[in-house]
């Protein structure tokens, strides 16, 4: 069974041209943005049952649109992608409304689980950040 759609908004695009193949294993349409502005209109347009965006994304006026995204798009699954394992962003964006949180450097071997994982309602977390920090995935403190 596939799932309908995905949207892939990262500024460095070219990371995902392997895992859209994998991507496309698991939903019918695949789409990809690469900045903060088409990620927003794209996401009105398409309709996406998940979204995997790079935390470093930006908009006009260089500000992340996650929030924007989540204030509007409630009910769209997200899954942020991260350079940076500081645990302090990942509970940011657990905190406001993520649903999973992938390293970058990891994305390869982790994404299409942790894909997997939040479809089925499940909250991922890469285990590099919660190792690393001894945090658990199912931490009440991270909003469960």
């Amino acid at each position: 069974m596939k799932y309908g759609r995905v949207l892939v908004a990262d500024p460095y695009a070219r990371m995902f041209e392997g895992i859209r193949v994998l991507l496309e294993e698991i939903f019918e349409t695949v789409a990809i943005v690469v900045d903060g502005i088409s990620f927003l209109e794209v996401t009105k347009e398409l309709q996406p049952e998940l979204v995997i965006m790079d935390l470093s994304l930006k908009d006009q006026g260089g500000i992340n649109p996650f929030l924007r995204f989540r204030s509007l798009f409630a009910n769209i699954k997200c899954i942020i992608l991260s350079v940076d394992d500081d645990q302090i962003f990942a509970r940011w964006a657990i905190e406001n409304g993520a649903d999973g949180f992938v390293l970058k450097k990891t994305a390869g071997d982790e994404l299409i689980l942790a894909v997997k994982e939040v479809l089925k309602g499940t909250r991922y977390i890469s285990p590099g950040v919660c190792m690393d920090y001894g945090l658990r995935k199912s931490s009440p403190s991270w909003g469960e």
